[in-house]
């Protein structure tokens, strides 16, 4: 299921970076993807409560039902005029948009680094359910971990469009270096909570932070590319989180089998090294239009 986004997310970021100003990256980008924290916060509001009442099966079934209805909605109310040309093999295609990419000075180094930056946010993700309930132990624990994901949810549908804003006035690179430096800085501090409040604010925090470094990365994927092709490259704008989503949970099975709590130092020293490649990155010159 994770796998099938991928294209669909690629071609969304690529029909905003050829129609959206390059002044106005970072905005565009972050209100688009205040979309998935929006997710991020009713869903778990609603569907804590639900597992709890009606189990895991109801809460599945309810989620194909809405995606069915937002397919059939964007089937009948999405207008694209956009026609292909054909010719070439899909195959040939895709493994050209690779080459395009390995042959970018910056690029090359770019998509590691948001590997890097993407597996530290994702793997305190995926393990923040387990360590919401070694916290609270009480009754109610999918309702628990609703209203932790939940308030994280809501911090980044705030935090992401500041960021853009941000990013759009003081440059785009400097922006996504100077959170990123801020991650390392804060990432430790939910392994360092003793109960639930304290745990939340903190994850809020850092939660709204991520999100917005997040978005400020497609906008120095996009202005890093040259016009010509950069809806090839942006095409693989949301590789580096589902990459993240690989690494992230894959080093989270060796760090947690002593304590959970050691994901989150852990998506500190990810997100250090992920500023080492993204230096290299900038210094890099980019291909040229």
């Amino acid at each position: 299921m994770m796998s099938f986004s991928l294209g669909n997310s690629g071609l969304m970021t690529t029909t905003l970076a050829e129609q959206t100003p390059q002044r106005r990256y970072g905005l565009t980008f972050s209100i688009m993807n205040g979309a998935a924290p929006v997710g991020a916060f009713m869903g778990p509001l609603i569907g804590g409560p639900l597992v709890n009442r009606y189990g895991f099966r109801t809460l599945l079934a309810l989620n194909a039902i809405l995606t069915l209805a937002t397919a059939l909605e964007l089937a009948s109310g999405y207008k694209d005029h956009y026609q292909g040309k054909g010719g070439e093999r899909l195959l040939t295609m895709a493994l050209d948009s690779v080459r395009i990419i390995y042959s970018s000075p910056r690029s090359r180094p770019l998509f590691p680094a948001l590997f890097l930056l993407d597996a530290g946010w994702m793997l305190a993700y995926t393990y923040l359910p387990l360590a919401t309930t070694r916290l609270y132990q009480g009754p109610d624990q999918g309702t628990a971990v609703g209203l932790i994901m939940g308030v994280g949810g809501l911090s980044a549908l705030v935090f992401s469009p500041l960021i853009g804003a941000l990013a759009d006035r003081y440059v785009h690179w400097r922006v996504l270096l100077a959170g990123a430096l801020e991650q390392v800085i804060l990432w430790p501090i939910p392994s360092l909570a003793h109960e639930l409040v304290s745990f939340g604010l903190a994850w809020a925090i850092i939660n709204g932070l991520a999100s917005g470094i997040f978005a400020i990365s497609f906008s120095v994927l996009a202005s890093s590319s040259p016009t010509h092709v950069r809806g090839r490259i942006m095409s693989f704008s949301y590789l580096p989180v589902n990459m993240g989503v690989v690494i992230g949970p894959a080093i989270g099975s060796l760090v947690t089998r002593s304590i959970v709590f050691a994901v989150f130092p852990t998506a500190s020293a990810l997100t250090a090294l992920s500023i080492g490649m993204l230096l290299i990155a900038h210094r890099n010159a980019a291909l040229p239009d």
